[in-house]
């Protein structure tokens, strides 16, 4: 692991290569699967490396809001999706930097401290894809944007973090099934040579994305300002899944027009607030379904429905299932 974990007491959490059972959901068959747990909650890492590229995978399981310093111990370029919860991390050598959850973006980073904050007891997640120097050359002349940002950093007199893009990417449908599949397979063996195949369409997919982002404004791209509205958007829809609004008390809660919400959303998300929202209520109900004891009736509440019977609708409609068949279904495992 080129990597050390260290607590906001400078404690040093020590990595064991047994994962235990509470676990197992984190880890990746055919990696180096370990574990670490903190005062504030358990750490879990899977990485494994072949060829150009090192992936790595890291769920922070927050019991008690705090921070966590990480310090990597080798520069390298690598991509970031944030896959649970938001992210939010300094280098102490600029602002810090958001990364909301089902963005990414491509990273180049030296040696260097990063101290990780953690505001809510939940799980994060982040997928960490870093590739060689020369391997991200040979794509360079089909994208002008890394070929910029490469040279950006080759010519650098001192080493500092940098990323290709400001404003981060939205993940998007193709990208997010990319990540399930990748996380969803066997890395040993021959399969390496499959998951060589994915993370190549993975990074032509991602900078394909972070190029349209960048587009001038007669495309659609919002300024950065608004961008960031946008994503507050997101994590305040995230948040407040119990909370029923319009599209323009959304709008004034965050500080936009609801014109550029709807269509910067759109933009962002690949999908409509509408279908963000209930995308992330129905996710959210198969999670309580099968991890809980909640009755269907408290789980409609929680997540806004004033009726079971509209709650059983939506979900039968997104999961293919009434909730009811998929909780007698958990309740006999």
């Amino acid at each position: 692991m080129d990597f050390r974990l260290y607590t906001s007491t400078s404690e040093t959490l020590s990595f064991s290569g047994t994962v235990p059972p509470s676990l197992a959901a984190f880890v990746i068959e055919g990696c180096d699967n370990r574990c670490a747990v903190g005062d504030s909650g358990s750490v879990v890492v899977s990485e494994t490396g072949f060829g150009p590229f090192r992936l790595r995978c890291i769920n922070f399981i927050i019991k008690k809001a705090g921070s966590f310093h990480y310090q990597s111990l080798a520069p390298g370029f690598h991509t970031v999706y944030a896959l649970r919860g938001g992210w939010q991390y300094n280098t102490g050598r600029q602002q810090d930097i958001m990364l909301p959850k089902g963005q990414f973006n491509l990273f180049y980073t030296p040696p260097t401290d990063h101290l990780l904050r953690f505001a809510q007891l939940r799980t994060y997640s982040l997928l960490d894809i870093t590739y060689s120097r020369d391997y991200l050359y040979e794509f360079a002349p089909h994208y002008i944007l890394l070929q910029d940002f490469l040279q950006r950093v080759d010519n650098r007199v001192s080493a500092a973090p940098d990323k290709i893009s400001p404003i981060n990417a939205g993940m998007g449908l193709e990208i997010k099934t990319l990540v399930r599949d990748l996380l969803e397979q066997d890395f040993s063996g021959a399969e390496k040579q499959l998951a060589a195949s994915r993370l190549t369409t993975l990074l032509l997919q991602s900078l394909d994305r972070i190029t349209a982002n960048r587009l001038d404004p007669v495309s659609g791209l919002l300024p950065p300002y608004d961008m960031d509205k946008i994503q507050e958007a997101g994590e305040y829809l995230l948040e407040n899944l119990d909370t029923p609004f319009t599209l323009v008390e959304l709008a004034r809660k965050i500080g936009i027009n609801d014109y550029k919400l709807k269509r910067g959303f759109k933009k962002f998300f690949d999908m409509t607030v509408f279908e963000f929202l209930i995308r992330a209520r129905m996710e959210k109900a198969r999670q309580l379904l099968l991890e809980t004891e909640l009755p269907i009736q408290e789980i409609s509440m929680i997540l806004g429905y004033r009726s079971i019977a509209n709650f059983s609708a939506a979900f039968k409609k997104y999961m293919g299932c009434p909730p009811s068949k998929l909780k007698t279904q958990m309740d006999a495992n």
